[in-house]
């Protein structure tokens, strides 16, 4: 009797210190590796996925690839019925159809010369109502339209803000650009008075081009729901959102300004001499008929889950974009770096979740795997599922969200072992500190926190998926190796992928998820999130 209830006490006490094991998470990280990494971007980088364009054959094949592999990791599909892992949305596609752009009778290239952007409706006005008023700008230090009247009007304005002799900016008296530096702060305040179109003229208009090359020669996307809340809107506000914004090169001014003798470049340097100036009309008329031709179309975000052991109603999300930007010239863009290097992060991520959970070590909260398409046509998966989403969205923890991991930017060609971590202190300041932990104990990289300045220009914080979760106060990291040479050109290829750090990268990723979901405490939202004031 006393030998069985012996036995039994060992028994229960090796039970015990069986289930109070430490969890070792470097047991599972460290089935991430640059063999499988190669393996899953060999097949969505290849000419054969045509460049993953969103609502296109390529793009569809990607995603019967990754919930195939979801389904043999056995993760839970997150969609009911037929669907499993597929979230499907609508879109309208938007093409261009031969746009004309007239300046007293002096016809101007698409592309080439201005550049309209395709997320608006059709634009088609006749006006010798042309105002010029300098940089834009509306603000205490300076008003350059001062009270002017310009409703129903074109409005041109300077790109950028104005700088004195010294290189200063005159707003904030200093190197630092105020926040009239960014065009959508100028776009919204301009709209609330009502004009019929703003003009922008860009000095480095040919840079500006090179950037949004692929925006100009692809089509544009819209969330189809979008098209259907149109007509909800109240006139006022429909009227502001059509006001059309069209980017113009120096060769526009100029056939603009001539009438009235005046010269751009001098221009430039008036306005930026003086704290305010006064409007002028244009004695110009200036036509614009830019049609976009409407077709719908559907597409996927591909979602998996595993769910949490204690907290199964608590979701962290891990998440990147699978989308590209197709083919264009006759030329696969494969976007190995943008995004399919993160795209194969989240399926090597999702493996070493499994992993543990066939061991019996499955994460506390619930990890959400999420591949979202359209990214590169304006977030638009990421704005689909945040809109509609598959879990509460108050019950999501944060987003790790993962695009472009597998090369090194310019910045850093001396020192090849950093990531750029965006987002991660602006909700949480525990998510800042769990990811620089993990980064100490595990991965030893320099996690370089440049662009998460609110004065980096590149507004980096709101051009990925992440950003739509942060407009719902959810904690956010955004993981990102820099803009390359390659950046949305043919030349994104997989020969230039660096899997070592591409699989380091990956590993921080999945110890700061792991320690969030494992962890005992709630992530604290105790930062102000003021996403709203810095679009």
């Amino acid at each position: 009797m006393k030998k069985s209830i012996f036995i039994g006490i060992a028994f229960s006490l090796s039970s015990i210190a069986f289930a109070q094991k430490p969890i070792n998470a470097s047991d599972f990280g460290e089935s991430i590796n640059p063999k499988d990494l190669y393996k899953h971007l060999s097949v969505l980088a290849s000419d054969d996925y045509q460049g993953r364009e969103t609502g296109q054959k390529g793009q569809k094949a990607a995603a019967n690839y990754i919930a195939n592999e979801f389904d043999r990791l056995r993760l839970t599909p997150a969609a009911a019925g037929n669907d499993r892992f597929f979230q499907t949305f609508g879109l309208i596609k938007k093409t261009l159809a031969a746009p004309k752009f007239i300046v007293n009778q002096q016809q101007f290239n698409y592309g080439d010369d201005f550049f309209c952007a395709k997320n608006i409706s059709n634009v088609n006005f006749q006006s010798n109502e042309i105002v010029f008023a300098g940089y834009g700008i509306i603000d205490k230090k300076r008003n350059d339209f001062k009270d002017y009247y310009i409703e129903g009007k074109v409005v041109v304005i300077l790109a950028g803000e104005p700088k004195n002799k010294k290189g200063l900016y005159l707003l904030s008296n200093s190197k630092e650009k105020s926040d009239w530096s960014n065009k959508n702060k100028k776009i919204a305040a301009i709209q609330k008075l009502k004009p019929k179109a703003i003009l922008i003229i860009d000095a480095d208009y040919a840079k500006f081009a090179k950037k949004y090359k692929h925006q100009m020669e692809t089509p544009s996307m819209q969330l189809a729901e979008n098209l259907k809340k149109e007509p909800e809107l109240a006139s006022k506000e429909k009227a502001v959102n059509d006001c059309p914004v069209i980017t113009i090169n120096d060769s526009v001014a100029t056939a603009l300004l001539l009438p009235n003798n005046k010269n751009i470049a001098k221009l430039r340097s008036k306005y930026s001499k003086r704290r305010s100036i006064d409007p002028f009309v244009l004695k110009s008329t200036l036509a614009a008929n830019i049609v976009f031709l409407e077709e719908p179309l559907n597409s996927e975000n591909v979602i998996g889950y595993i769910p949490g052991s204690e907290r199964p109603n608590e979701f962290v999300y891990i998440t990147a974009h699978y989308d590209h930007i197709g083919v264009i010239d006759n030329e696969v863009y494969n976007g190995a770096d943008d995004d399919g290097s993160g795209t194969v992060g989240v399926l090597e991520i999702a493996e070493a979740f499994a992993l543990a959970r066939d061991q019996g070590q499955g994460p506390r909260r619930s990890i959400v795997f999420m591949t979202v398409a359209g990214e590169e046509k304006g977030l638009l998966g990421s704005e689909f599922y945040t809109s509609n989403p598959t879990f509460p969205i108050n019950n999501s923890v944060c987003d790790l969200n993962i695009d472009m991991i597998g090369r090194v930017d310019d910045a850093h060609k001396k020192d090849s072992n950093y990531i750029y971590v965006i987002g991660s202190d602006k909700i949480s300041s525990d998510l800042h500190e769990i990811n620089e932990k993990m980064n100490t104990a595990y991965t030893h990289m320099n996690l370089d926190y440049t662009f998460n300045s609110p004065s980096d220009p590149n507004r980096f914080y709101y051009r990925s998926d992440h950003y739509n979760f942060a407009k719902y106060n959810i904690p956010i990291i955004f993981y990102f190796n820099g803009v390359h040479e390659d950046y949305h050109k043919a030349t994104d290829e997989i020969a230039k992928i660096n899997f070592a750090m591409l699989s380091n990268r990956t590993k921080l990723v999945f110890y700061t998820a792991w320690e969030i979901a494992n962890r005992a405490e709630p992530l604290r939202k105790d930062k102000k999130n003021d996403f709203e004031n810095n679009r």
